[in-house]
């Protein structure tokens, strides 16, 4: 392909003197992993293993639709057990001071202060901030959608929210909650538990709930570095 003398690139050089070559990704990859294989023995196992089982399973056709039946079967588990994602975050603040910001109206304000790039708005539609209360969210880049608080309990320190109208229902669930639970660890740190409920009849829309998921991690760990100052 990059013969010195009579590759292709040498080729295309003597027609357009201007031409020049550049290594694709996928190649520019490729090298740095046979570089790193050299270099490091479990590397080397490593991409040897992955090659053999892509070479096994993309092999047949067979063998890959058993693959994603197999797969399709976990997932379909984990949406009957009702509980798909959770996250937990160690802050190092009492739990009551970090219910207090969770379980107000002055979390919505935070976050859209803090974290502008992912959530533009927050607008109360009805309700006081207890349960019952709904709010419209604007995400940048998408339509706004409803959000209804379900439950509010200060004892527990849980909260609950569930989206009523928009956002991942127009997107083929028929179901989307998620749930805040801020657990005291001590007297001085607590955690702060993140559910996030879903259901759908389409497992390939599974993947969509993955950068929500990923904004509330970054959610959790704003409040955590506002708290712990």
């Amino acid at each position: 392909m990059q013969g010195r003398l009579s590759g292709l690139k040498v080729l295309i050089q003597q027609q357009s003197k201007s031409a020049h070559a550049i290594h694709c990704f996928a190649h520019q990859l490729q090298l740095t992993l046979v570089g790193v294989s050299k270099k490091c023995l479990q590397v080397g196992e490593l991409v040897l293993l992955v090659s053999n089982v892509l070479n096994v399973v993309g092999g047949s056709f067979k063998r890959m639709d058993e693959l994603r039946e197999s797969q399709a079967k976990k997932v379909q588990v984990a949406l009957d057990m009702g509980e798909v994602e959770s996250e937990q975050v160690q802050i190092n603040a009492a739990a009551s001071e970090v219910w207090n910001l969770y379980g107000s109206n002055e979390f919505p304000k935070f976050i859209v202060e803090k974290l502008p790039h992912i959530v533009e708005k927050v607008e109360l539609i009805e309700g006081n901030g207890g349960a019952g209360t709904l709010v419209q969210v604007s995400l940048p880049g998408n339509p706004p959608y409803k959000e209804k608080f379900v439950l509010l309990d200060d004892v527990k320190r849980v909260k609950e929210v569930e989206i009523v109208e928009g956002g991942y229902l127009d997107l083929g669930f028929t179901f989307y909650g998620v749930k805040f639970e801020v657990i005291e660890k001590d007297e001085n740190s607590s955690f702060i538990k993140l559910t996030i409920d879903f259901e759908t009849k389409d497992v390939e829309n599974i993947h969509l709930t993955i950068p929500n998921l990923q904004a509330f991690l970054a959610i959790m760990k704003a409040s955590a570095d506002h708290l712990e100052k």
